[in-house]
């Protein structure tokens, strides 16, 4: 699940991480079993979207520390981060300061992923 990969890059800045995402990993392997188990994994995915957006993960940009721009690009979407290199709890880490992603129009999905991957350096 891309999710879970998006969110496990940040998993040091989230406490107790494991335990957060523990019922939709279940959910991924328990495919179509309990609604019960749809519904915890729902309030899984909304709590660790919090935790993404919370001060302790989501950084604020500060004069000194290099800057590092992560982007993507498929068929549908673009997305991007802005980290930045920062002092956290003792130790320099890339911090995330900005996320973004964007849906292409249907235009823009025809042109296929080469060239769509030029529309993230020619549109903000």
């Amino acid at each position: 699940m891309n999710f879970l990969g998006f969110a496990s890059h940040y998993r040091e800045f989230i406490k107790g991480y494991a335990d957060k995402v523990y019922p939709i990993q279940q959910l991924m392997l328990n495919k179509g079993k309990k609604f019960e188990r749809i519904e915890r994994a729902q309030e899984s995915f909304e709590n660790i979207k919090r935790e993404l957006c919370k001060a302790q993960v989501l950084g604020m940009p500060t004069e000194e520390g290099m800057y590092v721009i992560d982007t993507d690009t498929s068929v549908v979407a673009i997305s991007g981060k802005l980290h930045q290199l920062q002092e956290w709890n003792g130790r320099t880490v890339l911090r995330p300061i900005s996320y973004g992603s964007k849906v292409l129009s249907d235009t823009d999905m025809k042109l296929g992923a080469p060239k769509a991957e030029m529309l993230r350096y020619s549109r903000s």
